[in-house]
């Protein structure tokens, strides 16, 4: 554990960031779950309109860095 008082910040900041990007990556886990069953029960209505949340949640993914481009 940390002993200096800028290293104890940082490691309290690197804890908030991964739940953050843990619950992040759950969120987005389970859109593309979604949108797969979607596509693959053959519900064309409801995946066009999963389709665009789902890149919506890519792409602010990868623009807060939970995800690689």
């Amino acid at each position: 554990m940390a002993n200096h008082p800028s290293a104890l910040k940082r490691y309290r900041q690197s804890q908030h960031r991964r739940l953050i990007n843990q619950m992040n990556r759950h969120k987005l886990k389970t859109q593309m779950k979604r949108l797969r069953a979607a596509i693959a029960t053959g519900k064309a209505a409801d995946a066009k309109t999963l389709l665009p949340e789902t890149f919506s949640l890519i792409d602010r993914s990868v623009q807060k860095g939970v995800i690689k481009k």
